[in-house]
């Protein structure tokens, strides 16, 4: 078994364990609850990374929990940075559409479409997938929801002082470098079938982690 899919595994364990201990600890405002949501998508992609590197008996499997759960975080965390440290809108039901819609939709796409993930090239390695037509969709579903996700955080903290300026710095400087791997290693190069670093990307996801748990600990 690839050491990396050891490493993934306990840093996805860590985060489950990470995500309940904020539920069951703190009082359920819903930037907590967002939070939690979108470290168990993180937990989720990262045990399916470690799936991924750990047996080629599932690899079908877990490269759509990889997908999946890659929606699942994307946009959770658009909602906690709407939410997180304050709202600057009125707080409305249908905001949870921005998290449902895209969900629901790529569940359907990713798992029952035939037209997402086609087959499985075994001409490098490790093996790669060679993409259906409806995965552009992925890319940009990831990348406007992350773009506008830090726009929402960086017209906060341009308005903001105080500990909530301090809060959003740190918050900005673990998004940018979680972001900037991910996106690299995660979704372009998986898209040009440049293999060996994908690793690289989940474990990343530790960066956004560690700054925004000690953002929220300090805070209480």
């Amino acid at each position: 078994m690839n050491i990396h899919a050891y490493i993934l595994g306990i840093i996805g364990i860590l985060e489950v364990a990470l995500a309940i201990w904020f539920l069951v600890k703190y009082k359920r405002t819903l930037a907590i609850v967002w939070f939690a949501i979108f470290v168990f998508g993180i937990a989720g992609w990262v045990l399916s990374n470690s799936l991924l590197y750990a047996t080629l008996d599932y690899q079908f499997l877990a490269d759509r929990l990889v997908w999946f759960f890659g929606v699942v975080l994307t946009g959770s965390f658009l909602l906690f940075c709407r939410y997180f440290p304050y709202s600057v809108t009125e707080e409305k039901k249908s905001d949870i559409l921005y998290f449902l819609a895209p969900v629901l939709f790529f569940a359907f796409v990713i798992f029952v479409s035939k037209n997402f993930i086609i087959t499985l090239d075994y001409n490098y390695n490790p093996p790669v997938f060679n993409f259906g037509p409806l995965f552009f969709l992925f890319p940009l579903f990831f990348f406007s929801y992350w773009f506008y996700s830090i726009y929402q955080l960086v017209i906060k903290f341009r308005k903001s002082d105080g500990i909530h300026r301090w809060q959003l710095r740190l918050l900005l400087w673990g998004v940018c470098l979680s972001f900037t791997f991910g996106a690299i290693f995660d979704v372009i190069f998986n898209w040009l079938k440049i293999t060996g670093f994908e690793m690289i990307g989940s474990e990343s996801t530790i960066f956004l982690l560690a700054f925004t748990t000690y953002i929220i600990f300090k805070r209480k």
